[in-house]
């Protein structure tokens, strides 16, 4: 057997570095490590360099249309750290795992595989912590950046957090500010029913169908008595008295500013169900469903209902503003009749602003999306509640709220002054 040499003081403390050692790799394994609830998420505006701060849950203020989700510091080091751990355990503690007893004496070459080891292993940790502290760092910085826009969102989001703590129901609010393309949301990812809202959906596929040369608006279209449904607009009486003769485009404005059910199912069945969601698929808004026509409350008990939103909702609202949601002027032509809809936020605000919108309104249900089109600061809206009572629609509030802070903003610059 190989002779050994004395214990050197290094192999004495063997002890000491082994539990340093130890400790430090078990810090390498940050897969469970997370930010806690309340650490904002920054991202930054690809259109004037401010910063966007998210914080988790439901309320944020972030950058349409970038997506701030929960972030773990896994996610900020390379994968496969638990692999690593467990090699760095095997290599640098290889010797120094070796019972006292049975290892009285250390050869020079097993001497230096021991350092060798315990260097290894400092330049794996800085490695892995070099990223994580970069973070750290920037995160601390970018943090502080916030601009008085963002403050002032904060406070905006904040009266929408009060008003929902005042309501016996649920209620979800995105608004996209036409302008600077930032967003305000609350509860805005929640999918709940759209009532009459859908019936934007169907309007854009009806506007595509058209110039795809489907049909012309001025194509005659006989309704029978046996399709009157119940609910809002008033074919279901004309139809009493017998069939009636309506152009495309007539059935499409009483579905949109009378809100005529009959009307809307005649359409859903010319625009047909799967393509309408297809064209919300196309767009980017998934959460968006026709699922049943309207006053099928069958479907309804079976929950098969039209879903989407607020902030599906208010996408597509800014994709029409924009002239993204078909052809230009079609998105035009949407906006021409919407604005003739008598909503929450048209009685709200004052008369000489211009608002386009859908409304909507079933059992415990009042929604309404569209564009404000406020000089200096224009913004898209989609506000959808459920469970509510019938006689509450708290719909008028967020309107004000949603108001006063874009003509506050439109008022001034980036940094707060009021700019005459």
């Amino acid at each position: 057997m190989q002779s050994r040499t004395e214990p050197t003081a290094f192999m004495a403390a063997a002890p000491y570095w082994r539990s340093c050692i130890s400790r430090s790799v078990s810090r390498l394994n940050v897969e469970n490590v997370v930010y806690p609830p309340q650490m904002p998420v920054i991202t930054r505006s690809r259109t004037c360099g401010a910063t966007n701060r998210r914080p988790s849950g439901p309320l944020s203020v972030l950058k349409n249309p970038i997506k701030a989700e929960p972030v773990t510091l896994m996610n900020r080091v390379p994968q496969g750290s638990p692999d690593d751990t467990r090699l760095l355990n095997q290599s640098a503690t290889q010797y120094l795992n070796t019972p006292p007893a049975a290892a009285p004496h250390a050869t020079e070459s097993q001497f230096h595989v021991a350092v060798n080891a315990w260097i290894s292993s400092l330049v794996i940790m800085a490695k892995r912590l070099t990223p994580l502290l970069f973070a750290m760092i920037a995160t601390t910085l970018v943090c502080g950046a916030q601009t008085v826009v963002q403050l002032y969102a904060e406070k905006t989001l904040a009266r929408i957090v009060e008003l929902d703590r005042t309501m016996d129901g649920v209620l979800g609010v995105a608004a996209i500010d036409l302008t600077s393309g930032e967003s305000l949301e609350y509860h805005a990812n929640t999918q709940s029913a759209t009532a009459s809202l859908i019936k934007v959906p169907l309007l854009v596929q009806l506007m595509r169908a058209r110039r795809e040369g489907a049909f012309q608006m001025g194509d005659k279209l006989t309704l029978q008595s046996s399709e009157a449904v119940s609910g809002s607009g008033h074919l279901q009486e004309a139809l009493a008295k017998g069939p009636v003769s309506l152009s495309v485009h007539e059935l499409i404005e009483k579905m949109i500013v009378d809100s005529d059910n009959t009307a809307t199912n005649r359409m859903i069945a010319l625009a047909g169900m799967e393509r309408v969601n297809s064209a919300m698929q196309l767009l980017g808004l998934p959460h968006t469903r026709l699922q049943r026509v309207m006053m099928d409350s069958a479907a309804a008990r079976d929950d098969r209902e039209n879903v989407s939103t607020p902030s599906d909702m208010a996408r597509l609202m800014a994709m029409l503003w924009r002239g993204e949601a078909g052809a230009p002027e079609d998105c035009r032509e949407m906006l021409s009749i919407m604005q003739r809809v008598n909503g929450a936020f048209r009685a709200t605000l004052t008369d000489d602003v211009v608002v386009a919108s859908k409304t909507g309104e079933v059992g415990g249900v009042y929604t309404e999306g569209g564009i404000v089109m406020l000089k200096q600061r224009p913004f898209a809206f989609a506000v959808m509640t459920s469970l509510l009572p019938d006689t509450i629609n708290p719909i008028p509030a967020v309107a004000a709220i949603l108001y006063r802070h874009y003509e506050r903003l439109g008022r001034g610059n980036l940094f707060g002054n009021e700019v005459h």
